[in-house]
Formats: C-alpha cells, sequence, structure tokens
C-alpha cells in the first residue's frame, strides 16, 4: 500500500493521516487523494461484503493506517523495551498487518452469501497471511 511509504516518510502526510479516523467518522472529505481514496473504499466495503465481514475488513484497515502512525509517534520510537513488555510484539504484529482485511477480500457477497460457509477459515487464512509477508518481506 502506498499509504505506508508515504507516512513513513513525509512529515506533512503523517499530520494529515493522524486525521484520518476523525474525518472519516464525522464524514468529513480528506485534504488528499490517497486519504480520501483510502475512505471511499472502506465506505464501499458494504457494498461487497456481508456487513459483519464489511466491519473486519474495516477495523482491518483502520489498524494498519494506525500502526503506520504509532511507527512515526514519538512514544513508540523512544519506548524502553522492558521484559513486562512480552506480549507487545504480538500486538504490535497484529495491528499492523491487514491479514483479515485480505482474508475477506476473498468472500464477495455475490459469491459468498452464506458467512458460515467460510467464517471459520478466516482466522486461519489471517495467520497464514501474517506468516506469508513476515517470510516474504
Amino acid at each position: 500500500m502506498q499509504y505506508d511509504d508515504i507516512v513513513g516518510q513525509n512529515d506533512e502526510m503523517v499530520e494529515e493521516a493522524q486525521l484520518f479516523h476523525h474525518r472519516l467518522f464525522t464524514g468529513e472529505k480528506q485534504p488528499n487523494n490517497l486519504l480520501e481514496g483510502i475512505a471511499t473504499l472502506i465506505r464501499e466495503a458494504n457494498d461487497h461484503f456481508d456487513p459483519v465481514i464489511a466491519n473486519m475488513l474495516q477495523l482491518s484497515v483502520l489498524k494498519f493506517l494506525t500502526s503506520n502512525l504509532l511507527e512515526r509517534h514519538d512514544g513508540f520510537q523512544k519506548m524502553p523495551v522492558t521484559s513486562a513488555g512480552r506480549k507487545f510484539a504480538d500486538f504490535y504484529r497484529d495491528l499492523s498487518g491487514m491479514n483479515v482485511a485480505y482474508a475477506a477480500f476473498c468472500y464477495p457477497k455475490e459469491m459468498y452469501p452464506d458467512v458460515g460457509q467460510f467464517l471459520e477459515a478466516i482466522p486461519d487464512m489471517a495467520k497464514f497471511i501474517d506468516i506469508s509477508n513476515d517470510v516474504l518481506s
């Protein structure tokens, strides 16, 4: 996704991206084409996926966007690593991957109207997507 490259390298974009969620939830237009395009795709998820699957997809994308902002956050960059944070790596891995979104993309409601046919597969697919991404990155 182009978002992570731009937010990772552009201070002005970080400032705009920090307000993405707020603008999305208040119905405001995003200040640039990239952010507005992401917002549009998030809003259109219900057009293509079961409402609950669309919610899962949307949450996955929003978590990914948040993880990119967290990487640039002073609190994250200056955070001391301690033994108390044993679960932090798993937490951050879950936050930073769009594993559930990618799994959901496989099941458009037109082809899979019965969520019960595939719902149990999503956690395994998400785990496979995470591991594959880690190996290939």
